[in-house]
């Protein structure tokens, strides 16, 4: 390098006498030229993380990523493994009168590498239990190849309740009177008595004719209450459940 330093510093000497574009033109023609070549050194996939968990089939468009889910008893639901530590949509449990008989439960995975092929998603290894499954909103069809399906509901509508309640006809009640008559208006001198029963009313009494009536006493002697058959409170109405989500699971 220093020889062709020295032979341009002679020649740019020589080139003052000239126009400064000249001697530009000339500099350039007699300065030496390096040829570089660039080479794009590839990338082999050992030099890439790939997918540590499973690889499977993308979500189709309107589908939630796909996620971890686990079904059963609610008393023994399991927690989120800790690769998929975060529920798709965080909320209260329901109280426990609300439990339904099936629990559900859908944890969704961290950030983790990609997958070989771009058709495909990476979500961790399922642990003993729990399916690999995408969802949405409302009852749908489940698009291949996620095609075992699963409808869970967030709540319900309790329409239960009881006809109104009443009384039919009452019937079987009977009683028995004594009655008494007087010949004074003291209820102290008297005529005659006798038991009437309801079940049957016809009883008479003879009194000697002309006999002053003045006063007269009526006392129960027996009584039976009667009753009469209820009506209504018959339940009427269901329980729906509202809010449903659809979970589409790999077979």
């Amino acid at each position: 390098m220093g020889l062709v330093h020295l032979t341009v510093r002679s020649r740019l000497a020589a080139m003052m006498r000239y126009r400064p574009w000249t001697v530009l033109l000339i500099l350039l023609l007699t300065l030496p030229t390096c040829e570089t070549d660039f080479y794009a050194i590839p990338l082999d996939d050992g030099d890439r993380a790939l997918c540590a968990g499973q690889c499977v089939p993308n979500a189709p468009p309107g589908w939630s990523v796909p996620v971890l889910l686990w079904s059963g008893d609610h008393e023994s639901a399991p927690g989120c493994p800790d690769e998929a530590p975060t529920p798709p949509t965080p909320q209260e449990p329901p109280p426990a009168s609300n439990v339904f008989a099936t629990f559900s439960r859908a944890c969704l995975g961290n950030a983790s590498s990609p997958c070989a092929s771009p058709e495909e998603t990476c979500v961790p290894a399922a642990p003993m239990g729990f399916a690999r499954c995408i969802f949405q909103d409302g009852d749908v069809a489940c698009p291949a190849p996620w095609t075992r399906k699963q409808v869970f509901y967030e709540g319900f509508i309790d329409g239960r309740t009881c006809t109104p309640c009443g009384c039919g006809p009452s019937g079987g009640a009977s009683c028995i009177a004594a009655v008494s008559v007087y010949g004074d208006d003291a209820c102290s001198v008297p005529m005659a008595s006798t038991l009437v029963s309801s079940t049957d009313p016809a009883s008479c009494v003879d009194l000697v004719s002309g006999s002053p009536l003045g006063s007269k006493v009526v006392e129960v002697a027996w009584s039976q209450p009667g009753s009469c058959p209820p009506t209504g409170g018959e339940p009427i109405g269901d329980v729906e459940p509202n809010q449903p989500a659809t979970f589409c699971c790999l077979p």
